[in-house]
């Protein structure tokens, strides 16, 4: 039963993490265009007007672990079986258990008009995020409580909270440049909820019975807290991952790329700040319930899990809620290097820092990227406040009208997990409070008309020399966005 309480975990519960967020910045792919608004991907004289994914899956997906339970999940998840290691019963050490995944089914974008350099495009995601913590003694549970000897009530040992938020997004993206110095863009997106669970458990209390009259061993348990679901449980089915807006949402990007007269180039950026209505069979359950569970060997770990379940079900009355959607404050700069008198080789190294909104979440990165010709090979860190630091790598082919990129940002955790996954038993035993597994991939092609510039235009345009966002600020305060940012006194963003 641990095996799927752990593969439900990772595979199933998306939660929020740092999961290839940071190896395509300022790299100019088509992803990067559509997660930083601001970032352009077209240039007169050298590319295509149309950019498409043809549907072939742009995709992130990530699990980790950390805490004392990971060596007894891993254990678990590949031998089916755990010694339980590190597990100590009575000091309430928590875990927490991440995975995170978004993938663009569809992307297109289209370069606009030459006035701002304006591009346009449409977006169709899955993207899912939360949270899971969870103790020791849970885990401990799942063996029928072997290690339990005190027979007077264990409180407060229980006290887990589970977080999982699903849904597609629908975007339209606009970019302009502004002046020789800024580039804004903006992203739009329609949400469409797939599936939400959240359970937090307040207050717990267990008393073992090992010693019952017909020679079995039972526990009560006693939960307090609250499970809201967007489903009612035991209905949710295949075509509830089908779009629609029964759960509607929307949420907003907005970014501001600042050219510097020094080569250095500045991101600045609020992603994803939404809301999702939760109104098509949403329930909440206040749940203060105990229940007697029979720990009989081979069926414990079952039999737990399916009181827990039934516990955090009682109490519950129909009624609609409204959730945040992950939203994250960033900024990142670069400032790229040639290597050789003949600019065939560049290095690009980028900064980034990372906070979310309305979860606890700081990350940062820093990435090394060398470029020869067409290709692209990366190293970076990342350090999180859960105290990991992971080494990634990529490596990517970009001409003018073709991407493709392949890459990990926790490859030395990955390799282990590979490892273990193919039988290798000091990977699996190994007594580690930190694991966890990665892959990002993207693909895209520009096709269509040349993107021209006036000197090799075909025809010549006509009108100001202004994109839309240009002529709305100097309508509202009179001057064009560079005239503001030179005037006297002004002060750059």
């Amino acid at each position: 039963m641990i095996k799927k309480f752990t593969l439900f975990l990772l595979l199933v519960l998306p939660i929020s993490a740092f999961a290839q967020r940071f190896s395509q910045y300022f790299s100019s792919t088509m992803v990067e265009s559509f997660e930083n608004p601001a970032q352009g991907i077209f240039k007169p004289d050298t590319t295509k007007m149309m950019a498409f994914n043809f549907f072939v899956p742009n995709l992130s997906a990530s699990a980790y672990t950390t805490g004392n339970a990971t060596t007894t999940l891993k254990q678990y998840l590949f031998l089916h079986n755990s010694t339980f290691p590190n597990i100590y019963v009575g000091r309430n050490n928590f875990n927490t258990l991440s995975t995170n995944n978004n993938i663009y089914v569809g992307m297109f974008k289209m370069f606009a008009d030459l006035a701002g350099k304006q591009e346009i495009g449409f977006s169709w995601q899955i993207r899912a995020e939360g949270t899971a913590h969870f103790t020791d003694e849970t885990v401990q549970l799942f063996d029928g409580g072997t290690n339990f000897n005190n027979l007077q009530p264990y409180t407060n040992l229980f006290n887990d909270r589970y977080y999982a938020q699903g849904y597609h997004q629908f975007s339209f993206t606009y970019r302009e440049t502004l002046s020789p110095k800024f580039s804004v863009g903006y992203k739009i997106s329609a949400l469409s909820g797939i599936a939400y669970d959240n359970t937090t458990i307040n207050q717990s209390d267990i008393i073992f019975n090992k010693n019952q009259s017909d020679g079995t061993s039972a526990l009560y348990l006693n939960l307090i807290g609250q499970h809201r679901t967007s489903y009612t449980p035991g209905s949710f089915a295949a075509n509830n991952v089908v779009p629609n807006f029964k759960n509607p949402g929307l949420s907003v990007s907005f970014g501001v790329e600042q050219h510097n007269e020094d080569g250095v180039h500045i991101q600045y950026n609020i992603k994803d700040l939404g809301f999702i209505h939760w109104g098509s069979d949403p329930h909440i359950y206040n749940f203060n319930h105990t229940d007697t569970i029979g720990l009989s060997s081979g069926n414990a770990g079952q039999n737990v899990y399916n009181g827990a379940s039934f516990i955090t079900q009682q109490g519950g009355e129909n009624k609609s809620f409204t959730t945040v959607t992950n939203g994250l404050a960033e900024i990142s700069a670069t400032k790229y290097f040639w290597l050789d008198g003949e600019k065939q080789f560049k290095y690009n190294p980028i900064l980034v820092a990372s906070k979310q909104l309305f979860y606890n979440g700081i990350a940062g990165a820093f990435i090394n990227n060398v470029q020869y010709g067409k290709v692209t090979v990366g190293v970076m860190g990342t350090y999180d406040d859960l105290k990991q630091f992971n080494l990634g790598g990529k490596i990517m082919f970009k001409s003018a009208n073709a991407e493709v990129f392949l890459g990990t940002e926790q490859l030395l955790t990955s390799y282990d997990m590979f490892r273990a996954h193919r039988g290798n038993l000091n990977y699996i035993n190994s007594n580690a409070n930190f694991t966890g597994a990665g892959i990002f991939f993207g693909f895209a092609l520009k096709f269509g008309a040349d993107v021209e510039s006036p000197a090799n235009a075909s025809s010549i345009p006509m009108g100001e020399d202004e994109g839309f966002l240009k002529r709305t600020f100097k309508n509202i305060f009179g001057k064009k966005p560079k005239d503001y940012i030179n005037s006297p006194g002004a002060t750059s963003p």
